[in-house]
């Protein structure tokens, strides 16, 4: 992305964590436009470069802009919706995993060399087949969640999904 850019632009590449009021002030004082992961962009930020007309965030949320300051400075402002539903709910999913079967827990055991033998009751966990899933709140996130398994919902602040391979008579 960065050498396709150069080939239109002078670029400023910041390869570092993000970075400070102060660098942003400095970096940003001739720049017509940003790509930003997370730096905050505050109205002494925008103050401070008046020449930027975009601030685009290579992220979904925008917390990190002052909207207010962007409206006043006009900037525009631009941030990446929708791109990280399915990364975020497979997580959600893997934690849902990682907790019901102990697999945290049961790495460490292993690691700090206590496995011994076999044990029928050794971090067995629970069973997720069969299971009812409350996802509370349906946004994209929820949605993306509730894909995963299969849905049974109610019009209310608390939807049910149920994990179950069994067909519904309503299918």
């Amino acid at each position: 992305m960065i050498e396709r850019l150069q080939r239109y632009f002078d670029v400023d590449w910041n390869q570092g964590d993000v970075l400070s009021a102060d660098e942003l002030k400095r970096r940003l004082a001739d720049k017509d436009g940003a790509l930003t992961a997370g730096d905050p962009i505050s109205a002494d930020v925008l103050a401070a470069a008046p020449r930027l007309r975009v601030v685009s965030n290579m992220a979904v949320g925008y917390n990190n802009f002052d909207m207010a300051a962007f409206n006043a400075a006009n900037v525009l402002g631009t941030n990446t919706p929708d791109v990280l539903n399915e990364s975020t709910a497979d997580f959600g999913w893997a934690l849902m995993m990682a907790a019901a079967r102990r697999i945290a827990e049961s790495e460490h055991w292993l690691r700090a060399g206590k496995w011994q033998k076999w044990s029928y009751d050794s971090f067995l966990g629970s069973d997720l087949f069969g299971s009812t899933l409350g996802v509370i709140g349906m946004g994209r996130i929820g949605q993306a969640l509730a894909r995963r398994a299969r849905l049974q919902y109610c019009r209310s602040s608390i939807t049910t999904v149920r994990a179950s391979h069994r067909k519904s008579r309503r299918s």
